[in-house]
């Protein structure tokens, strides 16, 4: 006979939030989590930093980030993408998605393991669309606040909608 699984209120929690929140965690726990030294002071404080580290990933895009790397890419000559609140990996990841999302033309090389460069030739198209509306301080401060989290992330497409609506007098 086929065996069968429990029902999901029989199972046990399996990720380490979904322990957390049944209460599965000790305190020891809770204060590791990740590997990471946390003082806790309720449940909801380990969430939130949690999702500070993450939200801090070289892989989540940070359109205050995509913003710089746009405006500077506009500018005619080579670039050094080099800005000081970001570190470097970051930046290059951002660079290697704005590749990936065709607003701007440019290549990876990779050499080895650890080793990548990431070259940009210019902006496509809908890049210089999309810096069109980014190069007005005004307008970006107002979509900022209307579409961004506190991390500098939302969904593109919010964001461009918010880009495109009239600034307020």
């Amino acid at each position: 006979m086929p065996s069968r699984k429990a029902p999901k209120s029989a199972r046990k929690p399996s990720s380490a939030r979904q322990r957390w929140q049944a209460g599965v965690l000790s305190d020891q726990q809770s204060k590791t989590f990740a590997g990471h030294q946390i003082q806790i002071e309720e449940k909801g404080a380990v969430i939130d930093a949690i999702a500070g580290q993450l939200q801090a990933s070289a892989s989540r895009r940070d359109f205050n980030l995509i913003r710089l790397i746009l405006l500077e890419a506009e500018q005619a000559g080579s670039h050094t993408f080099s800005f000081k609140d970001y570190e470097p990996a970051m930046v290059e990841s951002h660079l290697i998605m704005l590749i990936e999302a065709g607003l701007v033309h440019g290549s990876v090389m990779r050499e080895g393991a650890d080793t990548t460069q990431v070259l940009v030739n210019r902006l496509t198209w809908s890049g210089h669309d999309l810096v069109a509306l980014l190069r007005d301080n005004a307008r970006w401060e107002e979509a900022r606040n209307a579409a961004l989290d506190a991390h500098g992330r939302a969904h593109f497409d919010a964001l461009v909608e918010s880009l495109k609506r009239p600034t307020q007098p």
